[in-house]
């Protein structure tokens, strides 16, 4: 009399394909939530450089904006008061105007020249992902790449 049931080895070989598919599933879901965190940082450094040009211009404050790649930050002053958005593991920013001079915002929202916002995530030595943005206007008008 034959069983009608699936032997160990059937069962075995089962398993094993199931778990590479979830494992494949897992990897490009990896990537995926990578490229949300790099989209959201740009998005938010982008943000942060539009807001300070906007809020010079309208409290008739100066700003100062470091790009502090270094120490892994971008450092804004305004009135005495120091901001800083963090720089996750693996993003460098690269921006037009160095660290030590930073961006100089006057009181009237407007730069001495446009300037230039480039953020790349790299993945052991290979360039993954890239944004870049161009602040054109007095008013903190973006033009990304």
């Amino acid at each position: 009399m034959r069983q009608k049931a699936f032997s160990l080895l059937e069962t075995v070989i089962t398993l094993a394909v199931a778990g590479m598919l979830l494992g494949i599933g897992e990897m490009s879901l990896q990537g995926f939530e990578d490229k949300i965190n790099f989209d959201r940082f740009c998005r938010q450094a982008a943000g942060l450089f539009q807001e300070k040009i906007r809020r010079a211009a309208i409290t008739g404050k100066r700003v100062m904006i470091y790009n502090q790649s270094s120490q892994g930050k971008l450092e804004v002053i305004q009135d005495g008061r120091h901001e800083s958005l963090k720089i996750p593991d693996g993003v460098t920013v690269y921006t037009s105007f160095s660290g030590k001079t930073g961006l100089n915002i006057t009181s009237d929202g407007t730069t001495s020249q446009p300037f230039t916002l480039r953020i790349i995530k790299n993945d052991q030595g290979k360039k993954e992902y890239e944004k870049a943005y161009t602040f054109l206007l007095p008013w903190g008008k973006i033009n990304e790449k």
